[in-house]
């Protein structure tokens, strides 16, 4: 409660200004211009503090109509910022819940035509936020969700999807391991809305299938997640 984060909307092809307030109201500090906020979403707006109130995690430097840019990280005691990753979707990443880890789609170069599938694609990584060491989940995939699970010893995400309304695929990892595919009929969610949620256990994970667009009701499902390489 010593500081929050505002994001200032204007153009909207030229994302938002962020700014850090002290909580005496009177002190204020630019995080950074053209970064992504979600003015519909949820609490978060796409802007991430840590636990600790040390750091806030958001994607900057978007230069396109589509919202991929810079996964960065800014200290508020420092008052600095640092790039973690590059070609994120705003919604294409993760982070645990300890914040030592984030899982992202990265590389994504979407150019500055219609989104397509290609446009979208990244590497889906597990990066750690102090080293940079990152693992590998998955090359040349398009993602519309990742959680984390397990405490953050999985990964469970959403791919394809393309065009919007067709069925995805939802893949589970352990990180280390090699994906598996939980379910191929997926309804896939864009920004502000979540495809997939993790239980409190992080061993399940809840989503919609098989729906019908026209009355927008399909099957709510429940799948496990894996616990270690190639177990369901």
């Amino acid at each position: 409660s010593r500081w929050f984060a505002v994001a200032s909307l204007g153009d909207p092809t030229a994302g938002a200004t962020l700014d850090a307030w002290e909580a005496n109201l009177s002190t204020r500090v630019e995080v950074a211009r053209g970064a992504f906020a979600n003015p519909f979403g949820g609490g978060d707006a796409g802007l991430r503090v840590s636990p600790d109130g040390r750091a806030l995690l958001f994607v900057g430097s978007v230069a396109s109509p589509l919202p991929v840019g810079a996964l960065t990280l800014w200290s508020h005691r420092e008052r600095t910022s640092r790039v973690v990753a590059t070609g994120v979707p705003a919604n294409a990443y993760a982070v645990t819940d300890d914040w030592r880890r984030v899982a992202a789609v990265e590389g994504v170069r979407p150019g500055d035509g219609a989104p397509t599938p290609d446009a979208l694609a990244g590497d889906l990584v597990v990066r750690d936020l102090a080293t940079g060491r990152a693992q590998g989940i998955e090359r040349t995939v398009t993602v519309s969700s990742v959680e984390f699970a397990r405490g953050g010893a999985a990964v469970v995400y959403v791919t394809g999807g393309f065009p919007p309304g067709t069925p995805a695929t939802l893949k589970a990892c352990a990180v280390g391991a090699t994906p598996v595919t939980l379910d191929a009929g997926v309804f896939p969610m864009f920004a502000p809305s979540r495809s997939v949620v993790v239980s409190p256990a992080g061993d399940a994970v809840a989503y919609s299938a098989d729906v019908d667009p026209a009355r927008f009701a399909g099957d709510l499902r429940l799948a496990r997640v894996p616990g270690g390489a190639g177990s369901v």
